[in-house]
C-alpha cells in the first residue's frame, strides 16, 4: 500500500469512526436515521477502492493535523487530564522536529489507552460467556459443541444486570445457548479459565498486539503508512471499547495480518487456518485470497496454501470434529442457519424496522450475488484492486441480514498488510457488468417484498393502552390478532414483542419485552400484557412502533404519542 492508498483509507476510517460516533446506538424508527447510517457505512466503503493522488507534503500535513485531532478527542471526550493531553503534544511536537513521529505516537496510543481503558467485569457479550464456559467444559473433559452442556448457560453465568439485552434472542424464542465458533475461539481463553484472568484482558491484547505488529511491519516500508493506520485505529474508541467489552475481532484480525505479512505460502496459509479457527468472519476472504495467490505465485502456491490452511484449521479443530461431527458443524453453521432476531446497522435496516419488508432469504441471495460480482471484478481487473482486496468482504456484510458494526470495524485495517508495489498494467475497469447484479438485487428486493405480504400483513397489533410514569414506558396492553393470510404460515404462534422508541436505542435488539401472551391459533386474538423484564429497563416515552414477531413473520404498530 502507498501513500495515496493508504489516505483514503485512512479518510474511510476517520468518516466510519465519525458514523459510529453519531449512529452507533440504532434507531428503528425513523427513516432519516436509518438513511444517514446506510449511507455513511456505504460511503464508507466506497472510499475503501479509491486511492487520492496527493503530494507528499500534504499528506504529513494531513497526518501531524489528525495526530492534534486525536488528541483533542480525548481530552475533551475520554476524560483524559491536562497534564496527560500536554504530555502527548509534547510528544507530538517532539516526533515532528525529530522525525520519530512513529514511535512517539505509539508511546501516545499507550498512554491514551491506559489512561482511559476501562475493562468491563462481567461478560460483555454472550460470545465472550459462551467462549468462556466452553473453555471450562472442555477442560472437564466435555463436548464444548455438545449444546446439551451449555443450555443452562445463563443460570451459570450473568452477562450483566440486564442479561435480555446482550444475550443472543431468536425469533421463535429464547436465546442462543450454544457454543457457535470454531474451538480456537474458546482455547484461547483456556488461560483465563484456569487462573480465574478476566477474559476481556484476553480481547485487549489483541487490541495491543494489532497496533504492534503494524508498527514492527509498516515502520520498514514507511513509518507514515504506520501512522495512516494508527490515527483513526486511537480517534475509533469503539476499537478499545469493543475489546474491553469482550467483543472478538481484532483476534482473528492479527492471525489474518500475519498471514498477509508473511512471504512464505506455507506460513500465509498456518496464519489464516489459525485466523479460521477463531471465527467464521475470515471465510469471507477466502475467495479472494485464493485469487491473489493463484495470480501472484500460480498453481503450486495456491494448492500449497490450501494445505497448509487445512493442517492449521484441522490442527485445532479436527478433534472436536472427530468427536462429534454433528454437533461441530451444527455449531459452527448456528450463525447462519438458527432464526436469529433481526438487528442490523446496514442494509437490512430498511427491512428490520418494517418501512420496507424484505424475507430474509433475499439477504442470503445478495450475499451470493455480491460475492460473486465481487470476484468477477478481481479476477478480470486484478491490476486495479490488487492493493484493495482485502476489502471485498465489507460489501458481503453490507448486505447480510445482521449487519454489526465489528463486522466492517476490521476490514480497513487488513489493507496495510498488501505490498506496496508498482501495479504492471491498469485496465480501465467496465463498470457496465455491474449493471446485471444491481438490477437483480432490485428485482428481488421488489419480490421478497410483494410476494411476500402475508409475512407483515398477518399479524396485526393495536395498543391498548400505556403505563408511563415520569417520561418512561414501563407496560403496554395490547390487542394482538393472527389471521394467516397465506395457506404456508403456520396455524399456531407464539408471538415475542420488542419496542423501536424514535430515539438512539439501547441495544441493536430495541427493548425486548417479556408478555404473557400465550399460543395464538389462527383467526383468533388475545388481549396481551407487555412489561419489562427487570426493574429500571424502561422505555423513553417518545413516538415509537411495537413489533410481534413469531420466525419471519412481523406485525408492527406505531404509537405516534405515548
Amino acid at each position: 500500500m502507498d501513500r495515496n492508498k493508504a489516505l483514503t483509507v485512512n479518510f474511510s476510517q476517520f468518516l466510519f469512526a465519525i458514523s459510529m460516533f453519531l449512529l452507533i446506538a440504532p434507531n428503528y424508527d425513523n427513516l432519516l436515521f436509518i438513511t444517514l447510517d446506510v449511507l455513511s457505512i456505504f460511503f464508507s466503503g466506497l472510499m475503501l477502492f479509491t486511492s487520492m493522488h496527493i503530494q507528499d507534503k500534504y499528506f504529513i500535513a494531513i497526518i501531524y493535523a489528525e495526530a492534534i485531532v486525536v488528541g483533542l478527542l480525548y481530552y475533551f471526550t475520554q476524560g483524559v487530564s491536562i497534564y496527560v493531553f500536554i504530555i502527548y503534544l509534547l510528544l507530538v511536537a517532539v516526533g515532528i522536529k525529530y522525525n520519530f513521529l512513529a514511535e512517539a505516537m505509539l508511546v501516545n496510543f499507550l498512554i491514551l489507552t491506559f489512561s482511559t481503558l476501562v475493562v468491563s467485569p462481567n461478560f460483555g457479550t454472550d460470545e465472550m460467556m459462551l467462549s468462556y464456559y466452553a473453555a471450562y467444559l472442555f477442560l472437564h473433559g466435555e463436548n464444548p459443541y455438545n449444546p446439551a452442556l451449555t443450555a443452562n448457560i445463563y443460570s451459570v453465568f450473568h452477562l450483566c444486570k440486564f442479561i435480555p439485552i446482550l444475550g443472543t434472542p431468536l425469533s421463535t424464542g429464547g436465546v442462543v445457548t450454544r457454543y457457535d465458533y470454531p474451538a480456537l475461539q474458546m482455547l484461547i481463553l483456556i488461560p483465563s479459565v484456569i487462573f480465574n484472568i478476566n477474559p476481556n484482558f484476553i480481547t485487549v491484547t489483541f487490541y495491543f498486539l494489532v497496533a504492534f505488529l503494524l508498527y514492527a511491519k509498516l515502520r520498514k516500508v514507511d513509518k507514515f503508512l504506520f501512522l495512516s493506520f494508527l490515527l483513526p485505529y486511537l480517534f475509533n474508541i469503539n476499537y478499545r471499547d469493543f475489546s474491553a467489552g469482550g467483543v472478538t475481532t481484532l483476534d482473528w484480525v492479527f492471525f489474518v495480518l500475519l498471514s498477509l505479512f508473511s512471504k512464505d505460502v506455507k506460513a500465509k496459509g498456518i496464519f489464516y487456518g489459525l485466523a479460521l479457527s477463531l471465527k467464521q468472519t475470515p471465510f469471507a476472504l477466502l475467495p479472494f485470497y485464493l485469487i491473489s495467490i493463484y495470480k501472484e505465485e500460480g498453481r503450486s502456491s495456491l494448492l500449497k496454501f490450501i494445505i497448509y490452511t487445512a493442517i492449521s484449521f484441522l490442527a485445532i479443530n479436527g478433534y472436536f470434529i472427530l468427536l462429534s461431527p454433528e454437533y461441530y458443524f451444527q455449531g459452527v453453521l448456528y450463525p447462519i442457519v438458527a432464526p436469529l432476531i433481526g438487528i442490523s446497522m446496514s442494509l437490512s435496516m430498511i427491512a428490520i424496522s418494517g418501512f420496507f419488508y424484505i424475507y430474509p432469504l433475499f439477504f442470503t441471495l445478495a450475499i451470493v450475488i455480491v460475492t460473486l460480482t465481487e470476484v468477477y471484478f478481481f479476477w478480470k481487473y486484478y491490476d486495479n484492486f490488487k492493493d484493495s482486496w482485502v476489502f471485498f468482504p465489507y460489501f458481503i456484510f453490507f448486505v447480510n441480514y445482521r449487519g454489526l458494526w465489528n463486522y466492517f470495524m476490521s476490514w480497513p485495517i487488513l489493507g496495510y498488510a498488501l505490498p506496496n508495489g508498482e501495479r504492471e498494467r491498469i485496465n480501465a475497469i467496465s463498470f457496465k457488468p455491474l449493471a446485471i447484479p444491481v438490477l437483480l438485487l432490485i428485482s428481488l428486493g421488489i419480490f421478497f417484498h410483494f410476494a411476500y405480504t402475508p409475512y407483515y400483513t398477518s399479524i396485526n397489533v393495536k395498543v391498548l393502552h400505556i403505563c408511563e410514569k415520569d417520561g418512561e414506558i414501563y407496560g403496554f396492553l395490547l390487542n394482538v390478532s393472527y389471521y394467516p393470510k397465506s395457506p404456508s404460515l403456520p396455524n399456531c404462534i407464539k408471538p415475542y414483542f420488542r419496542i423501536f422508541p424514535d430515539t438512539p436505542s439501547i441495544s441493536a435488539n430495541g427493548y425486548i419485552f417479556c408478555s404473557n401472551a400465550t399460543a395464538l391459533k389462527k383467526d383468533s386474538w388475545e388481549i396481551v400484557k407487555l412489561y419489562p423484564s427487570y426493574e429500571g429497563y424502561y422505555v423513553p416515552a417518545v413516538p415509537l412502533e411495537v413489533e410481534a414477531y413469531y420466525w419471519n413473520l412481523i406485525g408492527i404498530t406505531s404509537v405516534e404519542k405515548a
